[in-house]
């Protein structure tokens, strides 16, 4: 049997598991006249339709799309919701220990997605759809658990913040991602140094001093120093409200390079495979998507900080792209991300910008957006643009096996 057998198995297994729970939870929800059940008891009707789809051999081609796109747009919410109600009813009428009981929650959190990446996600052969699945399975997968389940039934503190932070959740994106990624024949992340012939290491080393003298200009706060002197000597009791925001940046750095740089820049290579410029192209789209991703505050900030937020995203978005693509290393970028959202977060009591627009800020934003997109220009020249198509081309599936098989 091969992987992917393995993965429908399981897929099957995990949709019977959760209709039995969302019978069982419309049932209780009607009896208690809980607004819900409406919503409940539809996802349960889709669930019957996906089942009875997937068995029925001769449909038509209309139907078929139809049915996966409901599929992909439909199982997280209700993998979700049976996750969030279950979790809360086992806490309130069980009596269980509410540590153990969450501590097993996030573990299946974190994985319940894997099948339906592995079965649902390889129906979608069309790059446009990929990114909207890739950047609609980041919204649903990372916000909507907080308001099906608030912190507040999560127990100690620390638990209460890793859901606020959506820490747990960006785990669970990055699984599913990696799952898909493979289901589309694209790459794995890069996470082990592997700098073969080519390589300068001038060029790494400076790719990697640019955001570093970022963040030593953005850490020189008293705030931050204080916090920092906390981190480096195990102070953490003494975090408080930062343990937040290291978790929100972990969050951050996980979840946006996994979709942005991993999923986007992958899939964008792949689609533009036979294209001359496509890395060029790759790494714009990309960094333009993660720029306008961050348009969302909106409902949080006045629009001319979130227009300064999202050109400077878009610049270090840019950069983020270079350094994965150049060293071919998602942990790196992952790593620099975290470095430059955690101080932000403790300079700025929260994650909402406090920037203001003046000349001032519009003209450091501009200075940083061109240093950040720098790189894009000496790295498409000569012998560094032979290590970027070589990573580009093992990135978009080139001399990759991506299955494997299990006898007995």
């Amino acid at each position: 049997m091969s992987g992917n057998d393995y993965l429908k198995i399981w897929h099957y297994a995990q949709l019977g598991i959760t209709l039995f729970f969302i019978v069982v939870i419309a049932i209780w929800e009607t009896v208690h006249t809980i607004q819900l059940s409406a919503f409940v008891i539809t996802v349960g009707i889709f669930f019957v339709l996906f089942l009875m789809g997937d068995f029925v051999k001769r449909k038509p081609q209309w139907l078929t799309i139809i049915m996966d796109w409901l599929k992909a747009i439909v199982q997280p919410i209700a993998l979700i919701l049976v996750w969030a109600i279950v979790t809360r009813q086992i806490i309130v009428h069980t009596g269980l220990a509410v540590r153990g009981v969450i501590s097993l929650s996030f573990i299946i959190y974190i994985i319940m997605f894997i099948p339906f990446a592995g079965t649902v996600a390889k129906h979608f052969t069309n790059p446009i759809s990929r990114i909207i699945f890739l950047l609609y399975w980041f919204y649903i997968i990372l916000f909507m658990p907080r308001f099906v389940f608030p912190p507040r039934y999560a127990g100690p503190m620390i638990y209460q913040w890793m859901i606020e932070s959506g820490f747990i959740f960006s785990l669970a994106l990055f699984l599913l991602v990696v799952v898909a990624m493979r289901t589309w024949h694209l790459s794995w992340p890069g996470i082990a140094p592997r700098y073969q012939e080519g390589t300068r290491w001038w060029i790494v080393l400076l790719l990697i001093l640019i955001p570093l003298i970022y963040i030593s200009l953005i850490s020189v706060t008293p705030d931050y120093q204080e916090v920092l002197h906390k981190l480096m000597t195990f102070n953490f009791h003494e975090l408080g409200i930062n343990k937040l925001f290291l978790l929100t940046a972990l969050r951050a750095g996980i979840s946006e390079e996994v979709i942005f740089r991993f999923g986007l820049i992958g899939v964008l290579l792949g689609a533009l495979k036979n294209h001359r410029g496509r890395i060029a192209w790759s790494l714009l789209i990309s960094s333009l998507i993660f720029g306008g991703m961050h348009l969302i505050n909106l409902r949080l900030q006045p629009i001319g900080t979130t227009l300064l937020q999202v050109a400077f995203a878009f610049g270090l978005g840019l950069l983020f792209a270079c350094v994965y693509l150049y060293t071919g290393q998602l942990w790196l970028t992952i790593l620099f991300h975290f470095l430059v959202d955690f101080p932000s977060f403790v300079i700025s009591h929260g994650i909402v910008s406090t920037a203001t627009v003046s000349s001032a800020s519009l003209i450091t934003i501009t200075i940083l957006v061109l240093i950040f997109a720098s790189p894009l220009w000496w790295l498409l020249v000569g012998k560094n643009r032979l290590v970027m198509q070589r990573h580009a081309d093992h990135l978009s599936g080139t001399n990759q096996h991506f299955d494997y098989k299990m006898n007995f």
